[in-house]
């Protein structure tokens, strides 16, 4: 089932948002898919993945988190541009060098900040190989 079908109503999970009173809700992204964020937003960012049918997934993402997982998003984006090749081909390549047994299964959403920092230092290491035009190395 495409996730735009899947009833919010049947799937409805909540669970406390970790940096405030409020309460993690499922919502729709705007290209149909699922994932959790803090119902004092704006005020608090929290936010969470959501596999297809609902459940949620990875770790709640705080302001920090989130700016991890866009880094890798953008080490991601550019590793495609510079190389020629297709984002998920790229986002394949980056699966395939962090998560050889399962790279299919392989999100960033799902990736915790070690994980991200992983990420980030292999885009890295492709890029001092020259096989990338820039650096990624916004981790300080």
């Amino acid at each position: 089932m495409c996730p735009a079908c899947v009833p919010l109503a049947a799937v409805e999970h909540r669970s406390p948002c970790p940096e405030c009173p409020g309460e993690l809700r499922l919502l729709r992204d705007r290209r149909g898919g699922l994932y959790y964020r803090c119902d004092r937003a704006p005020k608090c960012g929290c936010t969470r993945g959501s596999a297809l049918d609902g459940t949620p997934s990875g770790p709640v993402a705080v302001a920090a988190l989130r700016e991890l997982r866009t880094a890798v998003r953008k080490g991601i984006e550019a590793l495609a541009r510079d190389t020629g090749i297709s984002r998920l081909t790229a986002y394949r390549k980056l699966a395939a060098a962090l998560a050889p047994a399962a790279p299919d299964a392989f999100r960033v959403v799902d990736l915790d900040d070690d994980g991200c920092r992983a990420a980030v230092d292999t885009l890295n290491t492709l890029a001092t190989d020259g096989l990338l035009g820039g650096d990624f190395a916004v981790l300080g």
